[in-house]
């Protein structure tokens, strides 16, 4: 977005997700498709089963993923 200046600035978003608006994929929901297209990650912390994507999962996967993002454009 814009002229690139914030290109290296990630965005995650971690939530309880109470109102089930990430949960689903094939969710044609508003929230869903923000954080597919517009958000470095989205992690959402349950106990409950959701439908996981590259850029959706659960809580669990939050640490490896930042650790990962950081050394994948550091080396």
């Amino acid at each position: 977005m814009g002229d690139g200046t914030t290109k290296h600035i990630r965005v995650y978003f971690v939530t309880p997700d109470k109102d089930g608006i990430l949960t689903h994929q094939d969710s044609a929901r508003k929230g869903r498709a923000i954080a597919e297209l517009n958000l470095d990650g989205s992690y959402i912390f349950t106990n409950n089963k959701i439908d996981e994507s590259d850029k959706v999962k659960l809580f669990e996967h939050f640490i490896d993923d930042i650790k990962n993002s950081f050394f994948s454009n550091n080396t």
